[in-house]
């Protein structure tokens, strides 16, 4: 009966790793624990625990009764995860301007999320140079979650951006070079650039700007203007505000 089960599950996770188009690295593994007898489905990345379990119950629903699932995630996931956690905006900060998230923190984030892969060349460069770094001399996926984690965490993305070898883009070449220290944080561990008005001043005002910066400046022109277009109407809006109210209350 066991035996029968073993082979069900087997020929099971070989045909739910083919449904998903997982490779050699990725593929789900049945394994036994024979102090605990419990079966577990164990995989890397790929799919989803939910998507996983829902499609095993309507292939195998007797053969998949206790069964567990434990999805796996690889170093390049983990920096993925970091370092749109990072980007996002939606993480707190101390009372000293400084982010904080675990590892924990960081597969919450990714558990929802199926085949997690860059989005773009940029963030594929980008995760490569965390998970290089990580690494070190010690071979590949040798770092831990937490050490990815960590990693991210007290260097920030901009330091690794640089290492990666992508373009920047004018405002953000124009940040690198001239961020102050009320804006470095926020540039550092989230990559946030200066806006298009202080990366334009910054450059106005230094009369050592290289051609290549004067030229990223000038390409911020359009963006430049929307900005200020922005602002008009802010400031518009509160010098309406009070006097509409005002006149308002007065009829």
């Amino acid at each position: 009966m066991a035996g029968g089960r073993s082979d069900k599950l087997r020929r099971l996770a070989w045909a739910l790793s083919e449904q998903y188009g997982l490779g050699t690295r990725e593929q789900i593994e049945p394994q036994y624990d024979g102090r605990t007898r419990e079966w577990t489905f164990c995989w890397v990345d790929g799919p989803t625990v939910e998507q996983v379990k829902r499609a095993a119950r309507k292939e195998q629903p007797e053969a998949v009764e206790g069964l567990r699932y434990e999805r796996r995630f690889s170093s390049a996931a983990v920096a993925l995860g970091a370092v749109r956690l990072l980007r996002s905006g939606t993480l707190e900060k101390d009372q000293y301007g400084a982010v904080y998230f675990s590892d924990m923190t960081v597969r919450e984030a990714l558990r929802l999320v199926p085949h997690p892969r860059p989005g773009d060349e940029r963030e594929r460069l980008l995760v490569e140079a965390i998970v290089t770094e990580a690494n070190g001399d010690h071979g590949t996926n040798w770092a831990s979650e937490y050490a990815i984690v960590r990693l991210v965490r007290e260097r920030g993305l901009a330091e690794f951006l640089r290492r990666s070898g992508a373009e920047l883009s004018p405002i953000e070449a124009l940040t690198a070079r001239y961020v102050s220290s009320r804006g470095s944080a926020a540039w550092r561990e989230q990559l946030e650039p200066m806006t298009a008005l202080e990366a334009f001043a910054a450059v106005q005002a230094d009369p050592g700007a290289t051609p290549e910066q004067i030229k990223a400046a000038l390409a911020l022109v359009p963006r430049l203007h929307a900005e200020l277009d922005l602002a008009a109407e802010a400031l518009q809006a509160r010098g309406a505000g009070p006097s509409a109210v005002a006149s308002g209350s007065q009829r």
